[in-house]
């Protein structure tokens, strides 16, 4: 908590020399729906695109206005991250595809998964007002947490960092659905669909302890503070949120025990610096790391940089940015002095 109202209070001083200006120009004219809580992209790293009103998918950019009906689509080694207004922030991770069916300017705010994961941090709902996550098979439903959701296939995850979240079962999907379970702070919640896409079938739900990437993932949610004033951030004011967002990244994962690395001294100084630009070069990355990894994917692809978190993912940190690899497509790591 002491960490949460720190970067709270960078945040607000990076931002106290904000004026009222029209939001960045090519996000366009801020429609109505999004007056009460206005949601802007306030960390962008990789490739993202968002789909509006039927239109062609088109790129996201930082300072972008998401709205209600919006389709946002992350590619690999791609997450964004969006503030509403001052209800909270959302953190959507690579290869994820989220349709936005509500953001606070109704009673019920809802999104949508259709694939990847997606981590929600609320902090200030209004009396009466309710949010939920759903996938094709369960919903997710808060009053005020930080929990991430994930689907792949058959199976859906919904991890609790803090407060509770209530899983239930989407009406017609299951022919013996569990009954509406309450999943506590520190709990993952599984479950699991026999259900074929046009039919049903049984759908079953079982608790079991966060796993570190799941603890890692909510934590680097659990620490972005709602900046004041988002709707008329500047560019210049995004792009600090943004590398303050990053440094918290870059701080978490060097705490997963990455060989070489240190969490105190210069050197733990000089990594976080590094983190914190918009570009670096292999150079530089060599002499904060004092080395650099080359990490060889099956497809070919090999990736040079230095592996700054590991587990079910692999995040690479390159001259263009960090660039993550699912620990399956990993074919060998070699280190280069």
């Amino acid at each position: 908590m002491k960490r949460n109202h720190t970067l709270t209070g960078l945040l607000v001083r990076a931002m106290a020399f904000a004026v009222c200006v029209a939001p960045l120009a090519h996000c366009g004219k801020k429609d109505a729906a999004n007056a009460i809580a206005p949601a802007r992209v306030v960390c962008l790293v990789g490739s993202s695109t968002i789909q509006r009103n039927g239109a062609a998918p088109a790129g996201l950019a930082l300072g972008d206005i998401v709205r209600d009906g919006d389709t946002l689509i992350t590619r690999a080694s791609s997450f964004i991250v969006i503030q509403v207004g001052d209800k909270g922030v959302l953190r959507i991770q690579e290869n994820t595809t989220v349709a936005i069916r509500g953001l606070f300017t109704n009673a019920a705010s809802r999104i949508i998964l259709r694939a990847g994961a997606i981590t929600s941090k609320l902090v200030k709902l209004d009396p009466g007002s309710s949010y939920s996550v759903a996938t094709n098979t369960i919903t997710a439903s808060v009053r005020g947490t930080i929990f991430t959701v994930s689907t792949r296939g058959s199976i859906d995850l919904v991890s609790v960092g803090e407060g509770s979240v209530s899983v239930a079962a989407n009406p017609g999907i299951a022919v013996k659905p569990f009954t509406e379970t309450i999943v506590g702070a520190g709990t993952t919640a599984v479950i699991e669909s026999t259900a074929a896409a046009a039919g049903r079938g049984d759908v079953t739900i079982e608790l079991r302890p966060m796993g570190a990437d799941e603890v890692l993932t909510t934590g680097k949610v659990s620490r972005i503070g709602i900046a004041p004033g988002i709707a008329t951030a500047s560019a210049d004011e995004l792009a600090t949120i943004q590398r303050e967002i990053l440094r918290i990244e870059s701080e978490l994962e060097k705490k997963t025990g990455e060989p070489g690395r240190t969490d105190a001294g210069p050197r733990a100084e000089k990594i976080r610096k590094l983190m914190g630009q918009s570009s670096r070069t292999m150079e530089q990355i060599r002499e904060a790391f004092e080395r650099i990894d080359e990490v060889s994917l099956y497809s070919g692809r090999v990736i040079r940089g230095a592996i700054i978190s590991r587990g079910e993912t692999y995040a690479i940190l390159t001259p263009g940015g960090i660039v993550s690899a699912p620990k399956a497509d990993v074919q060998a790591v070699k280190v280069i002095k």
